[in-house]
This record gives structure tokens, sequence and C-alpha cells, in this order.
């Protein structure tokens, strides 16, 4: 029960962890490619430092879980407890 309450204290306490979901790093073996929006204008020196000429022939890899994908809340959920781990805290028994 006390690790349940310290799940529901720290945001309480510290406020919501903004963007929460985005803070996740995405799995490797996971590769998520992105083409623009049409009509989404990209600087041209950002163009030319890409190596591409027109907006339409950038693709972008994602780096980082996005919400609204399947596995997001698993690698939040991830981060979360490597982050708690890291500052001493230990998962108990009934939480597994």
């Amino acid at each position: 029960m006390t690790s349940v309450k310290l799940i529901l204290v720290i945001p309480a306490k510290h406020h919501d962890v903004p963007n929460a979901y985005v803070k996740a790093e995405k799995e490797v073996e996971l590769d998520i490619f992105l083409r623009l929006q049409r009509g989404t204008a990209i600087p041209e020196d950002v163009r030319k430092c890409l190596g591409v000429d027109t907006d339409s022939e950038l693709v972008l890899e994602l780096v980082k879980a996005l919400y609204g994908l399947k596995k997001t809340s698993r690698l939040w959920n991830q981060f979360l407890h490597k982050t708690l781990s890291n500052v001493g805290f230990e998962q108990g028994r009934t939480d597994l």
C-alpha cells in the first residue's frame, strides 16, 4: 500500500509530470518514421543542413515515445521505474 500512496502523492505534491510520455525513450528495435504534413515549412538553412531540397523529401525518425502509440504507456512506466530506482526507491513484492 505504501508504494501506491507514493505514486499518488508525488504528482499531487509536485504537480503532474508535463509531457510525461515523451520523456521516455522509444525502444531501439522499434523504427518509426514520420513524413511532415503537407504545407509544413522548413527553413532553407535547416533543409540544406539535412541535405534535402524540398520539404516533401524530408522524413523524420522518431526517437522518443509519442502520445497515441500502443507501447507509450509501458515505455513511460519503464522510464518512471528506472528513474525512481536510480534515486534509491525499491519495488515492493506486491508491486510486481
